[in-house]
């Protein structure tokens, strides 16, 4: 069987919630708890939720714009949090290029609309 071309492992991100004069933390927002999965190469990954739920924070973790509280990030085999910054901004730029294969690309809307989807770079109607 391939290598999985991306994977990630058990990504986790909690922001902090401060309060106070001196901004101390007094608890966290749980915005991303746990998220695996594997995607081959000709494979297509539709993150779909409610608003809120924490599909902008996952992709932003799986290219590195912000970095995760816990778990890992695999793209063609090379752990992108072990990359100095810089060089994960070059990967994960590859990532957005990849070639997934044969395939219709897909937008799928929030859950507040799940039979909306429509082809990339069509807006949704809203």
């Amino acid at each position: 069987m391939t290598e999985p071309l991306l994977r990630a492992e058990r990504l986790v991100k909690h922001f902090p919630v401060r309060s106070g004069l001196f901004g101390r933390a007094r608890g966290a927002v749980q915005a991303v708890d746990d998220i695996s999965f594997e995607l081959y190469p000709g494979e297509t990954l539709a993150l779909v939720g409610e608003s809120g739920c924490g599909k902008s924070t996952a992709g932003k973790l799986l290219l590195r714009l912000i970095e995760p509280t816990a778990g890992t990030v695999y793209f063609q085999g090379r752990n992108l949090l072990d990359l100095p910054e810089r060089r994960a901004a070059v990967v994960a730029e590859g990532v957005e290029r990849a070639d997934f294969g044969e395939r219709r690309d897909l937008v799928a809307a929030d859950a507040g609309r799940p039979d909306e989807v429509v082809e990339r770079g069509e807006p949704i109607a809203g």
